[in-house]
């Protein structure tokens, strides 16, 4: 299993090998083609993933239309957190935008890993915290800055992972339409 995971991890509590083992045994990599969808409208999500290699997306139906309401890049975690944590049907997609590499841990593997690793819960707590923060400022951001300043904080964090984006899907989680990032593309760009 990925080397750079401990890595990530060991950022977040120092792990032992021991703890390393416990969480290890538990990881599945699993691939997903692009456009190919990680987690179907109507499911309950029974995982919480790290993206390797790629990008993914959360969508959301509006007028028949999927819209893009976020998106994860190499090296983040992801999940309908809602729906794993409560165990319902989620109201969103999860689709690969490119191919995608992730690890994911399951429900009740992540619960064994509580049980059995001193810093599982640590490193648990402290992804989730990572994604509620996420969350916290993207809303803010919605809120409070213009769709050109949302652009470039998304040219800013993932130059190079936004050449990949389609830019319906850009507009879309920027809370514009496309014509207009195409006015503000030739502003920034």
């Amino acid at each position: 299993m990925s080397e750079n995971w401990r890595a990530n991890f060991n950022k977040i509590a120092s792990v032992s090998d021991q703890d390393w083992d416990v969480m290890v045994r538990r990881l599945q990599k699993v691939k997903f083609k692009k456009k190919e969808i990680i987690l179907k409208y109507g499911a309950v999500e029974n995982y919480i993933s790290f993206v390797n290699k790629g990008i993914v997306r959360y969508t959301f139906l509006r007028d028949g239309q999927n819209v893009s309401f976020n998106f994860h890049f190499p090296n983040s975690s992801f999940s309908a957190y809602d729906s794993f944590l409560l165990r319902i049907p989620t109201e969103y997609q999860i689709q690969a935008v490119t191919d995608v590499e992730i690890l994911r841990i399951s429900y009740d593997d992540i619960h064994q890993v509580y049980k059995e690793s001193g810093v599982g819960n640590t490193i648990a707590r402290k992804i989730v915290e990572g994604l509620y923060i996420a969350k916290v400022r993207r809303e803010l951001s919605l809120l409070t800055d213009d769709a050109e300043t949302r652009y470039r904080r998304l040219l800013q964090d993932w130059p190079e992972l936004v050449k990949q984006l389609p830019l319906k899907d850009i507009a879309s989680y920027i809370g514009i339409t496309p014509q207009a990032l195409s006015r503000i593309r030739r502003i920034v760009l």
